[in-house]
């Protein structure tokens, strides 16, 4: 029953917050939640599974591969839950007090690298 609830949880959150609470999953959050859920009651099925016959070492060897496939699941969801920026967060120019800083995909070119250590080195300068 837990596995087939946390896999359920997993594929599709939304249907099985319909099912059981008669509502919907609101907010961004609720569904990584919901599947962090999903993903430990599938790691609690494992576990009982594979206890079902006490034999010394062999439940725990399944609890221990329980965790490790819960641990795994957690975070999957959290790597693949992650919102993606539409686009790079540094815009391709940036006027400066010495000048147009140039950017591609967040790095400044060789001549706007060059004017930052130009400005580094004249600050340091005037401090000393």
């Amino acid at each position: 029953m837990e596995a087939g609830t946390g896999v359920a949880l997993l594929l599709s959150p939304s249907l099985v917050a319909a099912l059981i609470l008669g509502g919907s999953l609101d907010g961004p959050a609720a569904p990584v939640v919901a599947r962090l859920a999903g993903a430990a009651l599938l790691a609690i099925g494992v576990a009982c599974w594979l206890w079902r016959e006490d034999v010394p070492g062999r439940a725990s060897r399944g609890l221990v591969g329980a965790l490790l496939l819960y641990n795994v699941a957690a975070a999957a969801q959290f790597q693949y839950s992650t919102p993606v920026p539409p686009g790079i967060a540094i815009p391709k120019e940036v006027r400066s007090p010495f000048g147009t800083l140039k950017f591609f995909d967040g790095v400044p070119d060789q001549a706007s690298t060059q004017k930052i250590y130009d400005n580094l080195d004249f600050s340091r300068a005037m401090q000393a």
